[in-house]
């Protein structure tokens, strides 16, 4: 590494922070900690610049980034004067060079400002509050976080005062935007490798308005955009419609300005859309652009007030109306308004809901109507669309030409989510009508099935938000046709390849514990076990390499089909705390008996052991969540079952006494179904513990945060 590398590395890297973990075990990060290594990966691209450029133009680039580099780091002298120079030199610096004079005439260049507000500042007026804020906007420091990306400025403390502000600062916010040509100490970067956008405090302004107002007051066109790149004439318009809309609209309350914008059918398609999604979410802690609840699975804990404040029309008849016009002016309307709807909870509405899902014209939105109106209390219309749906009599919109996926499996995709969450008969018996091979849609949900990975961010998880898919995956266990791809093992790798892709990872321990092949064809079974050991607990870890994987297999298989049917997926709680991640597994659903097991329950899959007869039943809630003692793990786990890994918590889902009288659970391993005496377990409590010992642990961060935040003011 070049010394002047080194030096500007280590100059710059903060020293080690502890990193705590929060109450799920995940680590959380100290203020300023996130920025602090960013800023140490900028400042290392940067210094490496030099050395990698060759030409004239990328020695001027690399001279502009080092400028740049040195006005985030408040190195300002250096900064001005290699400013100065590359000027000269036709640099584009003239704004930074200006804003660095004008820093040097006001006595702060290269000087540090407070870390936070002034002792006392609360007790201030709040003109002289707002005054300070808006002068301290040139020092708002915020560093990107990711490339491409944006800079989230209201994350700087004098930023987010305003917004906690509000209404009262919108006045000097909208002069920032007509007046105020300073710039941050915030850089906007397309890629670390390239100069980036020194952001000005008209960004700042706009990014606190945006959030107060909870408008979208500007657009950004490639990822490497932003307001500050849009120049004064875009700072100029929005301030001027601001100004107009204040003046107006000012002395209302926030959800009387959305009320209005909801209402104008002259207001922009993306308004309409902004307003009814704002007054969805109103009083709900909602951050502009931030949404909290998912509206299919969680309603709001408390009721939203502009259920009762609004009359003729409600807030949700102005949402449906929304839709009428876009459903005029092109056939469909947007399915945003389908979670505002969720969110809002008005159920008076749901009448008017059922009526259009029968007399929609399009597919797309009596699917719409039907599931809103379900989940607002009126079923009949999705009961008789699930009943056409599971008769293959749904119409699927038809291909089109260089789309993937194509517009059938995008429908199908939706339909086949709104299906899975409503959770009654007739959405259940559509959803297994797809396992048959005969049903019109089943090759696609095959398809979609077996080449969706539950575990990638760029897929769709939905496919697998319900149990009917295990019996396509089941019956695909039984295909042993060849796929293009093969794996070998070379060395301390293993390899995946076929014909214009390929590979690689380090051979997996479970492989290099449980003994393997060094080569072996793909076949399509092998992708659908691989799917399976992803998505269920309980299953034989299989794979071509393995020297017993066609037992796995075949163990595969029996348990599939001993708790066919009985199979439910762990809510979100219950999968973080066995560590799930990204997709939530499905497990055994396992009701506790009124008898002790018997041979023939766990036949038919209603118990996962019995005690030969000699068992008895004990009074516990299930499921139960236990951890393993250390030795127990080490030894017996960890040697003779290599591939469970090291779960810190396991599924419970039985639980009797031996004819010693000991405690012996039913546990659902990673990988395995065992039955495991208590002794071996070094806790195990139920989700209402867990949950109350979650709930103390955040409480307690909650009141050190506060006392950190008190010292600090």
């Amino acid at each position: 590494m070049p010394p002047k590398a080194v030096m500007a590395y280590h100059n710059w890297v903060p020293e080690p922070v502890e990193r705590k973990q929060d109450v799920t075990g995940n680590p959380y990060q100290e203020p300023g900690m996130r920025q602090s290594s960013v800023l140490a990966m900028l400042i290392f691209v940067f210094a490496w610049q030099p050395f990698v450029r060759g030409d004239e133009e990328d020695a001027r680039q690399a001279s502009l980034q080092s400028i740049q580099h040195k006005f985030m780091s408040r190195e300002d002298e250096s900064a001005l004067q290699e400013g100065e120079k590359l000027l000269k030199q036709g640099g584009d610096v003239k704004a930074l060079v200006a804003d660095l004079k004008r820093r040097q005439a006001a006595g702060t260049l290269g000087k540090k400002p407070t870390k936070s507000l002034p002792k006392g500042f609360q007790t201030w007026e709040l003109e002289k509050r707002i005054q300070y804020l808006i002068d301290s906007l040139d020092e708002v420091d915020v560093v990107q976080f990711s490339f491409p990306g944006h800079v989230e400025l209201t994350e700087d403390y004098r930023v987010a005062e305003l917004v906690r502000i509000g209404d009262p600062a919108v006045e000097a916010l909208i002069t920032v935007l007509e007046r105020d040509q300073r710039l941050t100490r915030s850089i906007h970067f397309w890629r670390p490798w390239v100069s980036g956008t020194v952001l000005s405090t008209r960004e700042a302004a706009v990014h606190a308005l945006q959030r107060i107002l909870q408008m979208r007051l500007f657009e950004t066109h490639s990822t490497g955009d932003n307001f500050t790149a849009q120049g004064d004439g875009a700072s100029s318009r929005v301030a001027k419609r601001l100004r107009a809309y204040w003046q107006e609209n000012g002395k209302r309350a926030i959800d009387e300005r959305m009320m209005l914008v909801l209402t104008d059918k002259k207001a922009s398609t993306s308004l309409r859309r902004e307003a009814a999604y704002n007054l969805a979410y109103f009083d709900s802690g909602l951050e502009f652009g931030w949404r909290y609840l998912n509206p299919y699975e969680k309603e709001r804990e408390a009721k939203n007030p502009v259920l009762t404040k609004f009359r003729d029309p409600t807030v949700a008849e102005a949402i449906v109306a929304a839709m009428d016009d876009e459903i005029a002016d092109n056939g469909d309307a947007a399915e945003e308004y389908v979670g505002d709807l969720l969110v809002l909870n008005d159920r008076r509405i749901a009448p008017q809901l059922a009526e259009r899902a029968t007399a929609a014209k399009s597919a797309r939105m009596r699917r719409n109507w039907a599931f809103t109106a379900h989940r607002l209390g009126e079923s009949a219309p999705l009961r008789e669309y699930a009943a056409e749906f599971r008769l293959g009599k749904i119409p699927l919109p038809p291909d089109e030409p260089n789309l993937n996926p194509q517009p059938a499996v995008r429908e199908l995709d939706t339909i086949v989510h709104f299906l899975s969450l409503a959770e009654i008969p007739e959405t259940e018996a559509a959803l297994q009508s797809l396992c048959d091979v005969n049903h019109p849609y089943h090759a696609l949900v095959k398809r979609a099935v077996i080449e969706t990975s539950p575990s990638m961010w760029s897929d769709s998880p939905r496919w697998f938000e319900r149990p009917y898919f295990l019996s396509i995956l089941r019956q695909e266990l039984n295909n042993e046709l060849l796929t293009e791809g093969s794996f070998s093992i070379s060395g301390d790798d293993l390899h995946w390849k076929k014909k214009g892709s390929s590979s690689s990872e380090p051979v997996p321990v479970f492989l290099q514990k449980a003994g393997y092949l060094y080569h072996a064809p793909e076949r399509h079974l092998d992708l659908a076990a691989k799917k399976l050991n992803e998505l269920v607990l309980g299953l034989p870890l299989c794979h071509p390499l393995l020297k017993d994987n066609d037992a796995r297999l075949a163990g595969m298989k029996e348990v599939l089909d001993r708790f066919a049917g009985r199979y439910r997926r762990l809510n979100n709680h219950e999968a973080r705390i066995l560590g799930a991640r990204r997709a939530r597994p499905f497990a055994p659903n396992i009701k506790p008996l009124d008898h002790a097991a018997s041979a023939d329950d766990v036949k038919r899959g209603l118990a996962l052991f019995e005690l030969d007869g000699k068992g008895s039943t004990i009074k516990t809630e299930l499921p139960l969540f236990g951890e393993f003692k250390a030795e127990f793990l080490e030894t017996e786990l960890g040697a003779k079952e290599s591939e469970f890994g090291d779960p810190l918590r396991v599924l419970i889902l039985q639980a009797e006494k031996n004819g010693k009288g000991e405690v012996v659970y039913g546990v659902i391993l990673p990988h395995a179904i065992r039955e495991i005496p208590a002794a071996k377990f070094s806790s195990v409590k139920t989700l209402a513990t867990i949950t109350k010992e979650e709930e103390l642990e955040r409480e307690k961060w909650r009141l050190e945060r506060e006392r950190l935040k008190a010292e600090e003011e």
